[in-house]
């Protein structure tokens, strides 16, 4: 229950960005990365190597899923995902800062959610969210290496239990 708030809002703001997908190949690089994408290749430096194997694995695995679904607009979604994924990240940093200074469990939850909501209709995370481009991959892994420091200095007391959190982050 304590934690259902972030899967909402992880459903809120995919549907959101969703509603404004972009159908086609959206401008700047992602042509070129999309491309990349399909047959496995390697774009300009740096290459992005992490987005092109979740970008192609999406690819192999939608278009057998549903054989209608263009690369563009699969990798697109993958986008969505992304972005939704970072705001979820932010959402939880909120709520685990809050938590720790003995905010109350409501104000906590209203305030991460607010907060992840926030992020996510920002101008440039929604730009970057609902076309084919590495900045929301970017800003999802940025998220989360937020709420892994959060968690190692509010939360891991013990050794073993920093060295998780260490192994997790570096991983």
């Amino acid at each position: 229950m304590k934690m259902a708030y972030h899967v909402v809002l992880f459903a809120v703001v995919l549907a959101l960005y969703s509603r404004t997908i972009q159908r086609g190949i959206p401008g700047g690089d992602s042509g070129e990365l999309v491309a990349e994408a399909c047959h496995f290749g390697v774009p300009h430096p740096p290459g992005y190597p992490l987005w092109l194997l979740l970008n192609n694995l999406a690819i192999q695995l939608g278009s057998s899923l549903f054989p209608s679904s263009t690369p563009a607009l699969i990798t697109n979604q993958l986008s969505c995902i992304f972005g939704a994924l970072a705001a979820v990240g932010i959402s939880m940093s909120i709520s685990l800062l809050a938590t720790h200074h003995g905010v109350l469990w409501l104000p906590s939850a209203v305030g991460s959610f607010v907060g992840g909501l926030l992020y996510s209709v920002s101008s440039l995370q929604w730009l970057y969210s609902v076309g084919s481009e590495v900045f929301a991959l970017n800003n999802c892994l940025c998220a989360w290496t937020v709420y892994l420091f959060m968690i190692y200095g509010t939360c891991a007391s013990t050794t073993m239990a920093r060295n998780r959190v260490i192994l997790l982050g570096a991983f």
